[in-house]
Formats: structure tokens, sequence, C-alpha cells
């Protein structure tokens, strides 16, 4: 799609009441959007139609809905606070910030996502690659992609807490009191829709990159030796329920991840 398409698609949706600049009257606000009255009805009908099919029609499969902010050893627990990053370039004249894989990527062509800052500053400089506005960059750093935040009333004894990055981390926590409120045995899966919030270094375009988005999320408890199976059996069952959307089978694929690109506690992922 490009700039001039994508341009009437966003006066469209605006002028329709899909979706709305957030804060408008006041400016506005990078990568921040509110979704209007018929945007709102076709989220509400898409959350209804996701909980339907995974939730409500699966015998072994229950909802929960978590805290936003929950204790900050959650996060850390998890791996997020230390691994939860991308590396991060700097525009040594304007200061812009970008994902270094975007760059390389859009310059290489190749895909260089989940490489360490060392990996990164070799292919910019043996690539003399520089930044979009064609400055040099900065040496490549990490960036963690939590969001912040502070919590208390005092100053001496706010503590810092974390905007939830995902929406798994209350599944995970709550497993052993889901299990037994509900008196379910293996397999079985807990499934949330709620909002998540990353820290982006690079937003945009449009909604398809923003700091807060929603996530609908399953989790499924197996045993390990059947992990595959399911799986497998997982993949065939969203791409069914997409193309029950109305979205053509044409414009769908399974594309299974590198080991580079995969979050740091996944051992195999595939993006539809």
């Amino acid at each position: 799609m490009n700039a001039v398409d994508l341009q009437k698609i966003i006066s469209l949706c605006k002028r329709r009441g899909f979706v709305y600049p957030s804060s408008d009257i006041y400016g506005g606000w990078e990568a921040t959007y509110d979704f209007g009255p018929l945007g709102a009805e076709v989220l509400m009908k898409l959350r209804n139609l996701w909980w339907n099919e995974f939730v409500h029609k699966q015998p072994n499969i229950v909802g929960l809905d978590g805290a936003i902010i929950s204790h900050p050893r959650v996060w850390e627990a998890s791996g997020h606070v230390e691994s939860f990053a991308d590396v991060m370039v700097e525009d040594l004249v304007t200061h812009k910030r970008y994902r270094a894989d975007h760059v390389i990527g859009d310059v290489l062509g190749i895909n260089v996502d989940g490489s360490t800052p060392d990996e990164i500053d070799k292919i910019v400089d043996e690539n003399k690659i520089l930044s979009p506005d064609g400055n040099k960059l900065s040496k490549a750093k990490k960036f963690n992609s939590l969001v912040e935040v502070e919590i208390g009333t005092l100053e001496n004894e706010k503590t810092t807490a974390y905007l939830r990055g995902e929406t798994c981390q209350p599944i995970f926590y709550n497993y052993k009191l889901v299990k037994d409120s509900m008196r379910l045995k293996l397999p079985f899966g807990i499934a949330q829709i709620g909002k998540a919030f990353r820290n982006e270094i690079k937003v945009g375009p449009y909604f398809y990159r923003t700091r807060e988005f929603e996530q609908m999320e399953l989790e499924m408890f197996l045993n390990p030796k059947v992990a595959t199976e399911h799986f497998d059996r997982f993949k065939t069952w969203s791409l069914e329920w997409l193309k029950s959307l109305g979205i053509s089978e044409k414009k769908l694929r399974l594309r299974d991840q590198e080991f580079k690109e995969r979050a740091h506690y996944n051992k195999v992922a595939t993006d539809i």
C-alpha cells in the first residue's frame, strides 16, 4: 500500500466515524487513536466472534480478565525487565531513533531481527548504512520496551511498576487458581482479551504499530509430548477462523519465525 492510498483510508476512517486521532482538539499525539462509534462496533464484534470461537465453544478453555498493572516482580521473573528489548540506532544529526533491524532491512532487504548490538554495528559499518535522512548512525544499543509507571502517593515511597507488555502474564500467575477453582485437567486453556503497552522505538504507519494496543490471547497447558500436535492444530484453527471473517485465503500464509526473531521465551513461533 502506498502513502496516497493510506491517506485516503485514514481520511475515510475519520470521516465515517471508525477511527479518530486521539486528543485531536489538542493537536493529537503520535500513534494514539480513538475508535469512533462504528470502530467501537467493529472491535466489539471481533472480540465477541473470537471469544465465542475460542472460549464459549470449547469445553476445556476458560476466560480471564487480569490486571494491567501487576507486581514488578512478575516482569522480572518473566525475563521482560532484562530481555524485552529491541536494538536501536540514532541519527547523529537529527537525533531521531530507529529500530536497527528496520533500517537495515529497508536498505539491504534482509531480516536481522534478534541480532546483537555488536552484530548490528558490524553490518552498518561494512555496508556504510546511513539513516533515512542520510546521516551517520550511532552505535547500536538495546532499548527496553516496557512502559514504566510510578505507583504511590509519597515521593520517597513511590514504586516503579510496568504497564503490561503483553496479556499472558496474569494467565500464568493465576494458572493454579484457575485450574483449582474451575476443576480443570490437562489439557486446558485460559484466554484473555485486553490492552498491552510497549514503548516502541518507531511507531506507525497509522495504527499498525502503536504503543497501546489490544491482544486476544489464548494459552494452552498440556503435556509437552503432544505440544507439536496441538501447535499444528492451532495454526490450522487460527487460519480457518480468519477465513471465516471474510479474509481471502490468498491473502493469508504461515511463516515460521527464525531463531533470532523469536521472543526470549519461545521455542517455536509462526506468524500468520
